[in-house]
C-alpha cells in the first residue's frame, strides 16, 4: 500500500481543502512579493537582459545574435528571459514592477504545476506541505522576486520538466516526454548549470533502465526518445561548454583553493540557503546562516530519504528519485568551483523540499495512528516553518527600508534616474552595476559603460580622452561615493585622468540620508 493509497479516501472535501490552501498560499505569495515591490533598487544582474529584450545597444550585454534576435547575454546565460519580455516592455514599458512580477507570477505558476505533479507522484497531503512551504520559503521567495542568478525560470522549469514526468507516468504518452525534453533543454539554454539537473536526470534514467531492463522492451520507444533527447542536451552543453572556454570563466587569476576550503564554503552556503538568509546577507546587511533551522531541514531531507527506500507501506519510488536527483546535484555544485554563490546553492530545489516534506509524513505515519492525526501533526510542523519564515520576512521588510549593505541595490538609483533625465548629453557609468539599471528606468542610448574598460587600462588618461573625444555635446560621469565603490581604482582615474575638466555637480542619497553616487560634469 502507497501513501497515495491510504490518504487517497478523503474524498471530494479532501481535494476542495488542498485547493483553497493551494489557491490561498499563492495569492498571498503573490500579494507579499508586491509589498515594496521597488526595494531593494534594480540591481545589475537582475536587469542584464533588458537591452537583449528592447535592443536599444546592440552589442551590449548580448553575445550573439541570428537575424537580428539576441541568442545569450552573456557566456553562459541565454536570452530565454529577454525574450519573453520583449513583448511585456512593449506593452508596460520597463519599471522595478514590470521586471519582477513577472517572475513572481512565473515562479508562483509553477507552483501549482509542482503540486499536481507530487500529488500524482506520491500523494496530496505531501505535494500541499511541499508547495506551501515553497511558497514561503524566503531564498525561493527573494531570489525569484529580485530575479539574480537567474533563478526564476531555472526553478519553473524544473518544477514543469517534474509536471511532464508525472503526466507520462499517469497516462504513458509519449508526448510529455518530449514536452519534458522541451523544458530540460530550455532549462540549459536559459543558464549552462541547469545541466546539473539534467545530468541527475540521465543518472538515475540510466539506473531505472537498468533496474528494469527486463521490461524496458515495451517502452522501447519511447525509453530512445527519451535517451536520445538527454543525450543532445548534453551533447550541446558539451560542445558549447568547449568551444567557448567556459571552464576558465571567473577563474582567470584566481586560486580555487583547497577541496577543504570548497567544502566549507559549500556547506556554509548551503547552510544559508535552508535557512532562508543568502539573499538578506548578500544583497541587505550582514546576517548569519542559522545553521539550527538548516539542521532540521537536514534531518527532515533524510528522513524522507530513507523512508522512500526501506520496506514499509508508505515506500515510494518517486521521492527515492527526488532524493537522489537532490544529492547528484549538490555534488555537481560541490565540485563546480564557480559556484560559489547563492543562487547556486538554490539549485537542490524544489526536489529538496518534496523531500524533506515527504519525511515529516514519514515520521508522522511512524509516531501516530489514523490519517487525522497524521495530517494534524504535519500542520504543526507546517504552521511552525510558516511562522519562522513570517518572522524572517518581517526582517527583510524592516531591512527594505534601510540603505543596502550592498551598493549596486541602492534605492537611489531611482532618484539618480530622475535627476540624469533633466541632464543633456552623453552618461558614462565609471563603476560596475550602474549602467544596467539606468537603461531599464530611463530607456536611452546615450548611456556608455566605461567602468570594466576603465578597471583593465594602464593608460587610463588616454583612455578617458578618448572615451570623450568620442561623444559630442555635454558628458557627465556617474561614479559611488568612497564608501560604496566596488571598482575603486576607476573613480581614482576618472578624477586623475578628467583634472580641473571634471566638477561634481551632484551627489545623490539613498534611504537614510546616506550618499550614494556622485555626478561630474566634463568641462
Amino acid at each position: 500500500m502507497t501513501l497515495s493509497a491510504r490518504f487517497g479516501t478523503a474524498g471530494i472535501r479532501s481535494r476542495y481543502g488542498a485547493g483553497f490552501v493551494l489557491g490561498a498560499a499563492i495569492v498571498i505569495r503573490c500579494v507579499l512579493s508586491a509589498h515594496m515591490i521597488d526595494r531593494p533598487g534594480l540591481n545589475a544582474d537582475e536587469t542584464m537582459f533588458v537591452n537583449a529584450a528592447t535592443l536599444r545597444i546592440p552589442g551590449w550585454w548580448i553575445g550573439h545574435q541570428v537575424l537580428g534576435i539576441p541568442l545569450n547575454i552573456w557566456a553562459y546565460v541565454g536570452a530565454l528571459k529577454s525574450w519573453l519580455y520583449a513583448p511585456i516592455f512593449s506593452l508596460f514599458g520597463t519599471s522595478a514592477a514590470t521586471v519582477r512580477i513577472p517572475m513572481v507570477l512565473v515562479a508562483s505558476g509553477s507552483l501549482l504545476l509542482l503540486y499536481s505533479a507530487v500529488r500524482d507522484l506520491v500523494n496530496r497531503p505531501v505535494a500541499l506541505l511541499a508547495v506551501v512551504l515553497l511558497a514561503f520559503d524566503q531564498s525561493v521567495f527573494w531570489y525569484t522576486r529580485n530575479d539574480v542568478g537567474p533563478s526564476a525560470l531555472e526553478f519553473a522549469l524544473k518544477c514543469a520538466a517534474l509536471y511532464c514526468l508525472a503526466r507520462f507516468c499517469a497516462d504513458r504518452r509519449e508526448r510529455w516526454v518530449v514536452l519534458a525534453l522541451v523544458a530540460l533543454g530550455a532549462g540549459v539554454f536559459n543558464k549552462l548549470n541547469f545541466i546539473w539537473f539534467v545530468n541527475a536526470a540521465s543518472a538515475i534514467s540510466l539506473f531505472v533502465a537498468i533496474r528494469h531492463r527486463a521490461t524496458i522492451n515495451a517502452w522501447r520507444r519511447i525509453a530512445v526518445v527519451w535517451f536520445a533527447g538527454l543525450a543532445l542536451i548534453t551533447v550541446a552543453f558539451g560542445a558549447y561548454y568547449v568551444h567557448y572556454h567556459i571552464g576558465d570563466i571567473m577563474l582567470y587569476g584566481r586560486h580555487v583553493g583547497s577541496f577543504s576550503l570548497r567544502w566549507s564554503q559549500f556547506t556554509r552556503g548551503n547552510s544559508y540557503i535552508l535557512s532562508g538568509s543568502f539573499f538578506y546577507y548578500y544583497a541587505l546587511a550582514s546576517m548569519g546562516p542559522r545553521p539550527l533551522v538548516a539542521a532540521v531541514m537536514v534531518a527532515l531531507f533524510c528522513a524522507g530519504a530513507v523512508a522512500s527506500i526501506v520496506r514499509w507501506s508508505g515506500r515510494s519510488q518517486a521521492v527515492a528519485g527526488m532524493t537522489a536527483g537532490t544529492v547528484l546535484i549538490a555534488l555537481q555544485c560541490l565540485f563546480t568551483y564557480q559556484a560559489q554563490d547563492g543562487w547556486h546553492y538554490l539549485a537542490i530545489y524544489p526536489l529538496f523540499m518534496v523531500v524533506a516534506a515527504y519525511g515529516v509524513y514519514a515520521i508522522a505515519l511512524a509516531l501516530l495512528r489514523g490519517p487525522g492525526r497524521v495530517l494534524a501533526a504535519a500542520a504543526i510542523v507546517g504552521t511552525a516553518a510558516l511562522v519562522y519564515d513570517g518572522l524572517l520576512f518581517a526582517d527583510y521588510t524592516r531591512a527594505l527600508s534601510e540603505e543596502p549593505g550592498f551598493s549596486t541595490w541602492s534605492p537611489a538609483v531611482y532618484p539618480l534616474t530622475r535627476y540624469l533625465e533633466h541632464q543633456p548629453g552623453t552618461v558614462f557609468t565609471t563603476d560596475w552595476g550602474i549602467a544596467n539599471p539606468l537603461l531599464t528606468l530611463s530607456p536611452s542610448t546615450r548611456y556608455r559603460d566605461v567602468a570594466n574598460d576603465w578597471y583593465a587600462t594602464q593608460s587610463p588618461a588616454t583612455l578617458i580622452r578618448t572615451e570623450v573625444a568620442q561623444s559630442t555635446g555635454p558628458k557627465l560621469f556617474v561614479t559611488r561615493v568612497t564608501g560604496k565603490l566596488l571598482f575603486k581604482q576607476v573613480r581614482a582615474r576618472l578624477l586623475s585622468g578628467g583634472g580641473a575638466r571634471l566638477s561634481l555637480i551632484k551627489t545623490i542619497d539613498g534611504l537614510q540620508g546616506v550618499p550614494v553616487f556622485e555626478i561630474y560634469r566634463w568641462r
